[in-house]
């Protein structure tokens, strides 16, 4: 078996190489532990008896499923009524929202959180100012803006299993509701897809349907929203279900924290430039400035710079 370790060179690489090194992947138990999945020519795959030869091989690994042309560009958008105003406008809507009695008893309110490096999204039935039904989904190493897409999905589940005609979403995430109503090839395209067969299903049986997604401000006081905020920070806490995928945007943030973590590592071991990560932790940017050629850069301060890769003083006398 090949060890998990880079290979000599860069062209001696297989695909395998780096899907190995991505985290967050998960693998089935049937498949060999980490650093043995990469066979050397001519060697013969071993199947134990345990391994089912019919067994369904998940090809996603547990992310998410991205789908290259979903909709043609001339379908018809999805018949959702989407209200994003400023906010003096804003909030007039809300209230003239929340006096309609046709979704006095299908009125949602959803947000997104993360805590603790922990994301979660939330959905709350409010009637009367008062909380009827929640709705919670743990997300763990997403992020909020998945958190608050799970809301809107839930929340209109919901509502749609119970009957309702007119279903009310109100979220305080613009993002949220402008990317549930997207398709294309993206992350959080997967969500946007169930969203949108979910719609599209309800409306055989309900032709008449009214969906409304309304954007307000956060942390303004209203009852639902300080509601819906308790709810998605109590979802942080909660265990995330196995079977849930991981989206692109957590596994490109894994891989970002991963990068970081060994690019910090090796600076505070090497010895040469070391005193830089104390000047500057962040990491280094794909276009960097040239210290001689830059109009924008002193030649004081570049001077200073290259004695300190160089390690040829002291950082506090450079300063």
């Amino acid at each position: 078996m090949i060890a998990h370790t880079a290979p000599k060179s860069p062209k001696f690489a297989s695909i395998l190489h780096l899907v190995e090194c991505v985290p967050g992947i998960n693998w089935l138990p049937s498949v060999p532990a980490r650093g043995q999945r990469i066979l050397k020519r001519r060697v013969p795959c071993i199947i134990s008896a345990e391994e089912s030869p019919h067994e369904d091989f998940d090809v996603t690994l547990g992310m998410e499923l991205i789908v290259p042309v979903y909709a043609a560009p001339w379908a018809m958008p999805l018949l959702v009524t989407t209200i994003i105003l400023p906010k003096e406008d804003a909030l007039r809507a809300l209230e003239v929202a929340l006096s309609d009695e046709r979704c006095r008893s299908s009125t949602w309110f959803t947000d997104g959180s993360l805590l603790d490096g922990k994301a979660g999204g939330a959905a709350v039935r409010v009637e009367d100012g008062v909380e009827r039904e929640r709705l919670c989904v743990p997300l763990g190493d997403g992020e909020v803006c998945e958190g608050e897409m799970e809301g809107l999905i839930c929340a209109t589940t919901k509502a749609l299993g119970h009957g309702r005609s007119c279903v009310l979403c109100i979220a305080d995430s613009q993002a949220a509701l402008k990317g549930i109503l997207s398709t294309r090839v993206r992350s959080g395209q997967f969500c946007s897809i169930i969203y949108d067969k979910l719609i599209c299903e309800a409306r055989i049986t309900h032709p008449h349907l009214t969906i409304i997604n309304l954007w307000t401000l956060a942390h303004i006081g209203t009852v639902g929203n300080k509601l819906a905020d308790a709810a998605t920070k109590h979802t942080t806490e909660q265990a995330v279900d196995p079977d849930k995928y991981v989206s692109l945007t957590t596994t490109r943030r894994k891989i970002h924290t991963q990068i970081l973590g060994k690019w910090k590592k090796h600076w505070e071991s090497t010895k040469a430039g070391g005193t830089l990560c104390y000047l500057d932790c962040s990491p280094p940017s794909l276009t960097p400035i040239p210290l001689f050629s830059s109009s924008s850069l002193p030649r004081k301060i570049s001077s200073a710079v290259v004695q300190l890769r160089t390690n040829e003083l002291p950082r506090m006398r450079c300063l």
